[in-house]
């Protein structure tokens, strides 16, 4: 039984075999100095224990297992191993270098390791109310677990040397990280995650079940694996997400606070719905399924694959251009707004024809295929507009041009829904060798 104070410049070790075990009798204090102090054997006791040393500090069994500890603390500078401790309350390690492996619960009080920790076995911190920090780097290839409904803080790198396995955060409560690298998945499911850095999987999946804050520029890298934002996602800052499976955001974006900008990468695909920037809209995915606004300040807006429209689909850009490199499709509506120049290469509607299609504002538009909708119309511009590809509506509305300059090469046939064809051009107005029109109702 230990209880009270022991001093000494020499090293400290208590030594037991099979089933015994160290109980603290009262409050106790163990100070080496640069001595190692060593416990073999299991610690149990309903009191404090500090352990401060320079030197080295060693916990070969579990702390707290059958009578909880109040407290755990250890000293700064010095290196603490541990496997699995229980207290009522705080465990807060200072040491340069603390290894953890197994369980860490501490019935609502704080954790707190202050400096780099090292992983030596899969590990999961179960702090209840109870805020959990790491000051320092987190590294070692296997799983973490980190559960509290207070704030969970890591304030540098998770897995920059060593990457984790996994790492995963309990809903409730708040995270905020800076980068993580993870072979495996990564899954947070805090009511809120800072991200600021860079998450980066070995074809595992990233996730983030609820609101999202940007604390700085944030780039998710998964390969193969999917990302997944389930709610809002707000923060002045870039967002990049770099996948080749799926791509998910959930929830309005920028919608509190505009982000930087937002890029996602080559391949995969894209589901997202509002998105407002203050900078560029890039979506590069093989297939981007759109549903909502998309909003910049006289930034870009590209979708570099095909587009899917899973909702009424509205872009403004300011004097942003707009560009769709790939084909449009799905019977839903389509907005476009921009002083900028408009350019769509794929075929509009060539697989499901769109519903109305709106270009209420533009300088230059170039529509470089067929283009089959409800009906058309542009209401303002400013440049010269160009389709050349054949145009069909199925709509009363037909199609209806508002502009300066217009040159259609293709057949225009509005006759499938009795739909008008009506020009008001102050400048030129061409129309091809394969320009022929058949018109429901008027031509003016």
């Amino acid at each position: 039984m230990c209880s009270s104070d022991l001093t000494t410049n020499s090293t400290f070790e208590i030594t037991k075999s099979g089933s015994s075990v160290t109980t603290l009798g009262g409050s106790t204090t163990i100070s080496t100095g640069s001595g190692a102090i060593t416990f073999t054997g299991a610690v149990d006791g309903g009191n404090t224990l500090a352990v401060n040393s320079t030197g080295t500090v060693t916990f070969s069994t579990a702390v707290g297992a059958n009578t909880a500890l109040t407290t755990l603390t250890s000293s700064t500078l010095g290196t603490i191993t541990l496997k699995n401790v229980t207290t009522t309350s705080d465990q807060i390690y200072n040491d340069a270098t603390v290894t953890l492996n197994g369980t860490y619960t501490t019935g609502g009080g704080v954790f707190t390791v202050g400096n780099n920790a090292s992983l030596a076995g899969a590990t999961t911190i179960e702090a209840g109310a109870g805020n959990v920090t790491f000051t320092g780097t987190v590294n070692g290839g296997v799983a973490f677990v980190v559960n509290s409904t207070g704030t969970a803080t890591f304030s540098s790198a998770v897995g920059g040397s060593t990457a984790l396995t996994s790492f995963t955060s309990n809903a409730a409560g708040s995270i905020a990280l800076g980068s993580v690298t993870t072979t495996g998945a990564q899954s947070y499911s805090d009511a809120a995650v800072t991200l600021n850095g860079t998450y980066t999987t070995t074809n595992s999946n990233f996730s983030v079940s609820n609101a999202a804050t940007l604390g700085g520029a944030t780039t998710v890298s998964v390969g193969s694996g999917d990302i997944t934002f389930s709610s809002t996602i707000n923060g002045s800052f870039a967002l990049t997400a770099n996948s080749t499976g799926t791509t998910t955001f959930s929830g309005t974006i920028g919608a509190g606070t505009a982000l930087a900008s937002i890029t996602t990468n080559s391949n995969g695909t894209l589901t997202a719905g509002t998105i407002t920037t203050s900078g560029a809209q890039t979506y590069n995915d093989t297939t981007a399924n759109l549903s909502g606004t998309y909003t910049t300040t006289n930034s870009a807006f590209t979708v570099g694959g095909n587009t899917s429209l899973s909702g009424s689909v509205s872009v403004a850009t300011g004097s942003g251009a707009i560009t769709f490199s790939g084909t449009i499709d799905e019977a839903e509506t389509l907005t476009l707004d921009t002083s900028g120049a408009i350019v769509i290469s794929g075929a509009v509607g060539g697989t499901t024809a769109l519903g109305a299609i709106t270009i209420s504002n533009a300088s230059n538009v170039t529509v470089s295929s067929a283009v089959d909708a409800v009906s058309i119309t542009q209401s303002a511009g400013t440049g010269t507009t160009t389709y050349s590809g054949a145009i069909t509506t199925t709509g009363a509305a037909g199609f209806d041009f508002t502009g300066t300059a217009l040159t259609i090469n293709g057949a225009v046939n509005t006759t499938s829904g009795n739909g008008i064809v009506e020009v008001t051009n102050s400048g030129l107005f061409t129309s091809g060798a394969g320009g022929d029109m058949k018109i429901g109702r008027a031509h003016v």
